[in-house]
């Protein structure tokens, strides 16, 4: 309780050592490792996140949760093509999981990968949750990505109204105005993206569009 209670407060070094405290005296206990883990990755400490979340998979293999968080700080930390492999490995264990569903979906957008299985993958995520802004992202992303650019302006002027103080549906919405030939509007939105709580990955990613 003290450790999440310090989360909750920002005070990531205290729950850090509450956890740890945890683990010394129960060393396999999956929850507490996940738990500090995340801790970790809050106070973007990507290597030693990687390594409980890595140990959580050596405790409890064929569990979904250890190898999705892993991907998640993978991912985060600029890795895309490991956390990928990741998060495909947790939806075998979890076929049905529609956050899961929509990391891979994501990631597969962003990489690069096949797009038509990406769409397939965000549909099947939304229909477990159509309203999820985090999956309509992700629909947004993949539209923007195959230059169907007046869908993803639809999905990106919503999020947009609805959670303006979400940095990457800025980003995102930036990217399609971009591609439509809006170049003020996309700077004027990378611009308040860059106003708001972000990973240093998008921002990397937001002022490198914004020097373009």
């Amino acid at each position: 309780l003290l450790a999440r209670t310090a989360v909750q407060s920002g005070k990531f070094d205290l729950a850090i050592e509450q956890y740890q405290q945890i683990l010394s005296a129960s060393p396999n206990s999956l929850q507490a490792d996940l738990d500090l883990g995340n801790v970790f990755q809050l106070k973007r400490d990507y290597p030693s996140a990687v390594s409980c979340f890595q140990k959580g998979i050596a405790l409890a293999p064929n569990a979904a949760t250890p190898w999705a968080l892993l991907g998640g700080v993978l991912s985060e930390s600029g890795r895309k093509a490991e956390a990928l492999e990741n998060f495909r490995h947790a939806l075998k264990l979890e076929p049905g999981n529609s956050t899961i569903l929509n990391d891979v979906a994501y990631l597969i957008a962003d990489t690069g990968g096949d797009l038509d299985e990406a769409l397939n993958l965000a549909q099947k995520a939304r229909q477990a949750d159509a309203d999820q802004p985090d999956y309509l992202d992700t629909l947004g992303w993949i539209y923007c990505k195959k230059r169907l650019n007046d869908s993803a302006l639809q999905i990106y002027r919503n999020l947009t109204g609805k959670y303006p103080d979400k940095a990457i549906f800025h980003y995102h919405f930036a990217m399609a105005l971009s591609q439509q030939g809006d170049t003020a509007a996309a700077r004027a939105e990378l611009k308040t993206a860059l106003s708001k709580k972000i990973t240093d990955e998008v921002r990397r990613s937001i002022e490198t569009a914004l020097a373009k």
